[in-house]
């Protein structure tokens, strides 16, 4: 779960190199929570090259935001690096950085983590991975050459 716990903290996404026709499509959803409140809200915009955009601004004095659900995808020509921040005041952390195919789409859920969905609908998985059992084979979640 991410949670922003301070006035100061923030949710960020930029990319590391410009891109070439279309900037990337993003969603984010979660909730504000205080002692007595429990308001769901989202928010959706596209990336600007490599300058921060705020996905998911600061909350309010007394309340937690509790970010449930990020979509970032990749619409543009060619892949692209996406990399989501948090900040806080001065400080920066990465908290992901991955290389997004061309309509290949990166998710995160407060119950899965990010994970990276190709455009055929299956979930991505990392490094040379080739499922074999009983003799049989499975290309789901291997590796994929990148466009």
């Amino acid at each position: 779960m991410i949670i922003l716990n301070a006035t100061n903290q923030k949710i960020t996404i930029d990319l590391t190199e410009n891109v070439t026709t279309n900037q990337l499509d993003w969603t984010v959803s979660y909730i504000d929570i205080s002692s007595s409140v429990y308001t769901p809200s989202s928010a959706t915009g596209t990336t600007n090259n490599t300058t921060d955009v705020d996905m998911v601004a600061s909350p309010s004095a007394s309340y937690q935001r509790q970010i449930k659900f990020i979509s970032v995808f990749n619409n543009d020509t060619t892949s692209k690096v996406v990399v989501i921040k948090k900040v806080n005041g001065v400080n920066t952390r990465i908290i992901c950085k991955i290389v997004l195919g061309i309509n290949d789409t990166l998710q995160y859920t407060d119950s899965e983590g990010f994970t990276v969905i190709d455009p055929d609908g299956l979930l991505l998985t990392s490094a040379n991975t080739l499922g074999i059992s009983a003799g049989t084979q499975s290309i789901r979640g291997a590796y994929r050459d990148w466009e």
